[in-house]
């Protein structure tokens, strides 16, 4: 059951990006202009911009007070990079990479598991 529904919900959400990206992105400055949004909300500058919206700020982690474990924001370490390649912020994304803190929730993170060759 949990994998019907997850397949249903996989196919929901492309059929939703295949919508959206041909709404908002037909022309290549839309791509840049909605991009640098994301990019802004990540970055945690979109707060300055507009603060009677009362945007919250997005860490790279928490830290539980209890355990003193991290949980790294893990919308952020795949929005971020894919919003600054996006919105052609390469500067902005050299400094990104080269984050340890960064680097090292991209690397806790890792989704990939460890295979045989």
């Amino acid at each position: 059951m949990a994998l019907v529904y997850h397949n249903f919900l996989s196919r929901y959400h492309r059929q939703f990006w295949t919508v959206a990206e041909k709404r908002y992105y037909t022309e290549p400055e839309q791509r840049v202009k909605y991009s640098s949004y994301i990019v802004e909300y990540y970055s945690n500058t979109m707060q300055q911009r507009w603060p009677e919206r009362q945007i919250s700020r997005q860490p790279l982690f928490w830290i539980d007070s209890t355990s003193n474990e991290y949980y790294f924001n893990l919308t952020k370490l795949e929005q971020l990079p894919q919003g600054l390649i996006n919105a052609n912020k390469y500067s902005a994304l050299d400094k990104l990479v080269y984050n340890l803190q960064f680097l090292a929730g991209k690397v806790k993170n890792n989704k990939v598991k460890n295979k045989k060759w």
